[in-house]
């Protein structure tokens, strides 16, 4: 590191009295009255004493000289002030603080207490130093070599003549030369001013100028021009030179300090930074538990979803800079779900429809469940567009549960500052606790209410039954009826849409298939009942507890419905599916209103009380329409499809008939 003796840091108003003060008991000092910029002298330069001297101690100066204690445990720390409150010693004590000083008015406590700190340890007087030159005076240094000195020394040094106008310079060494990127030739009487320009603070020219025409000792920093037009900080000292006790020139010592004031200058900008984040986050804090408070009083006292939605919307009006909104619930009744708004400030914004299958912001927001900005050109829709509402940008939060959205919030700002990530991530959490409250509500009313979820799912499994038996018939499948069962074997049913040729031949081809029942040929549409070993799909969906409704086939996919309570997570659905299947697709998912009843027992007293021709005979007339009036089919055709005479397909169908109403009327 850099070696320097001593860091002063000082309030603005004692900057004078308090420097003089020090530069006479230390040899090389740096003073700041920025924090921040002290903080960062700590980490770059190494020190043997670091004072802070001010009126009233704050909490700042004590944690930088703690800061200093901690990070350059050689150096002395002190406490300068004119006031001392109770127990001040003992907490910097605790902070590791070297000593407290009682102010006065000439800082002389100060000046004395860096004088010790800084001297250096074991230091002995010339009296007693037993490498002292006997005779020093045999050494001393010829005129010639004190000019070689001088001109070859690191620092820029001039001379200047105060008995002339303006005191020019008389004399430039070589490092004057190399700062200014001016020759000897073009500076030589020309004043300092030479080096000045437009930035150059006109304060710091008037010190310097009356310090040169005072012949006084005087320091100053200002910025200053190469010749090339580059800019650096320049630390100008003039001093007089006497002869015979008449000023007969100035000396001047000239540093570049650039890389020192641009630190500082980073150091302030940081420090300006994190105190504009500060704020920013108090205030975010602030909106976080008003909106937090607002959301826990509307769940609590809230009837519905909707109350629930527009009362949130309404607190948040309150609370700035929040400008507006609008809050929507999402209708998964459909195919494609929309966004309804139920509640917005605008009244353009009442009672309207998002769509959620574009690449909007509020889509963006449901499609991924993250939130989501917008400024006024991303928005299409002109109701929710942020000029609507004086605004500059549209922060849609999604409401979600269990990776599903429920709902979205649509919140309006008329600035950026409040659009920082820990602002979204505090949001994205009030969307959380939203998405539960709506989804308990939901719940609620759909178990009052008697509501399921159907699900549609799209599968391309090849092993697929279904499919395979779309390919061999070559049409469209469709299964219906998932309920009978004839001990073993499963009893199967489908409509099959534009069949080929031989119907009868290509299902009874397959292997999974046991035997075919009834055959009911429209030409356009066929009706065939088989038996089959097992249907391990029916099994597979019960397991991933999904109730099944229809089956529609194709030769390449399969489309099934079924349905599930509401309380279902319908992912954890969709993960038991795709452990069996391949290519699993969720459709859509609705809330319908009723479960299907569920025939229970009634449906197995019947089973048992008829035969297999009864039950067969039975279920050929229902799914061929025998029942419905005109009759679609005679029964001399069931009968021939079932491979009996008619007279024998009517014994079965009354004797089933018979029984079934016996189970019903007289159980």
């Amino acid at each position: 590191m850099t070696q320097s003796r001593v860091l002063l840091v000082h309030e603005e108003d004692q900057a004078g009295g308090a420097l003089e003060a020090v530069m006479e008991a230390a040899p090389s000092v740096v003073t700041t009255s920025d924090i921040d910029a002290a903080s960062d002298w700590l980490t770059t330069t190494e020190f043997d004493c670091v004072a802070a001297t001010t009126t009233k101690p704050t909490r700042a100066m004590l944690t930088l000289l703690e800061q200093a204690a901690e990070e350059q445990p050689q150096a002395v720390t002190l406490l300068h002030a004119r006031t001392l409150p109770d127990g001040i010693a003992d907490q910097a004590a605790k902070r590791g603080i070297t000593d407290v000083l009682a102010a006065d008015s000439g800082y002389e406590t100060l000046t004395r207490t860096i004088e010790q700190a800084t001297a250096q340890p074991g230091a002995i007087g010339p009296s007693e130093d037993p490498q002292a030159v006997a005779d020093p005076g045999e050494h001393t240094p010829t005129a010639e070599q004190i000019v070689q000195a001088v001109e070859q020394a690191p620092l820029g040094v001039t001379m200047l003549n105060p008995t002339l106008p303006e005191a020019p310079i008389v004399y430039l060494n070589d490092a004057y030369e190399e700062l200014s990127g001016y020759s000897e030739d073009e500076l030589l009487g020309h004043s300092l001013q030479v080096l000045q320009g437009p930035r150059t603070d006109p304060e710091s020219v008037a010190a310097l100028k009356e310090g040169i025409e005072n012949t006084d000792t005087t320091s100053v920093e200002m910025r200053n021009y190469r010749s090339d037009g580059s800019q650096f900080w320049n630390r100008i000292m003039v001093a007089p030179v006497y002869d015979d006790g008449e000023v007969t020139h100035l000396v001047g010592f000239q540093e570049d300090i650039t890389a020192r004031r641009e630190a500082e200058e980073r150091a302030r900008r940081r420090a300006a930074s994190l105190d504009t984040e500060r704020r920013a986050l108090d205030r975010a804090h602030e909106r976080f538990v008003a909106v937090l408070d607002a959301v826990t009083t509307v769940l609590a006292d809230a009837p519905t979803r909707e109350v629930v939605l527009s009362d949130v919307r309404v607190a948040l009006d309150g609370i700035e800079p929040y400008v507006g909104g609008w809050a929507a619930y999402v209708d998964h009744d459909r195919g494609d779900p929309l966004a309804r708004v139920v509640d917005g400030r605008s009244p353009a914004t009442t009672d309207i429809s998002l769509r959620l299958d574009t690449n909007g912001p509020v889509a963006t927001a449901y499609q991924t469940g993250t939130v989501t900005t917008a400024r006024p050109a991303d928005v299409a829709a002109d109701p929710i567009t942020p000029e609507a509402f004086d605004a500059t940008t549209l922060i849609v939060v999604p409401l979600v549960y269990r990776e599903a959205v429920q709902g979205l919030l649509g919140i309006y700002v008329d600035h950026l500052e409040v659009v920082l990530d820990r602002e979204t991530t505090v949001l994205s959490g009030i969307g959380t606790v939203l998405g539960q409250g709506l989804s308990a509500y939901r719940i609620q009313q759909a178990l009052h209410a008697d509501v399921v979820l159907e699900l549609e799912f799209a599968l391309s499994d090849p092993s697929l039954r279904h499919r395979q038996l779309a390919a061999a018939v070559g049409g469209v499948v469709t299964h219906n009826r998932f309920d009978t069962h004839l001990e073993e074997a499963d009893r199967l049913h489908i409509d099959v849409d534009q069949p080929g040729a031989d119907i009868t031949q290509a299902v009874t081809d397959l292997e999974f298939v046991e035997s075919v029942t009834a055959v009911t040929d429209r030409g356009d549409r066929a009706i065939v009942s088989m038996t089959v070993d097992r249907l391990p799909i029916v099994e597979q969906l019960a397991a991933a507890g999904l109730s099944l409704k229809s089956i529609e086939a194709t030769e390449g996919e399969v489309t099934l419905q079924g349905r599930t309570p509401i309380t279902t997570d319908v992912r954890s659905v969709v993960d038991a599916l795709e452990a069996v299947f391949d290519t699993v697709e969720l459709r859509s998912q609705r809330e319908k209103r009723g479960m299907e009843h569920d025939p229970g027992e009634f449906v197995a007293t019947v089973t048992e009380s008829l035969t297999d021709r009864q039950l067969a005979a039975l279920e050929a007339a229902y799914e061929a329409g025998y029942f419905e009036w005109p009759r679609p089919v005679e029964g001399s055709e069931l009968a021939e499809s079932m491979g009996i005479t008619r007279q024998t397909f009517h014994q079965h169908l009354r004797a089933a008939e018979q029984k079934l109403f016996d189970a019903f009327f007289d159980p």
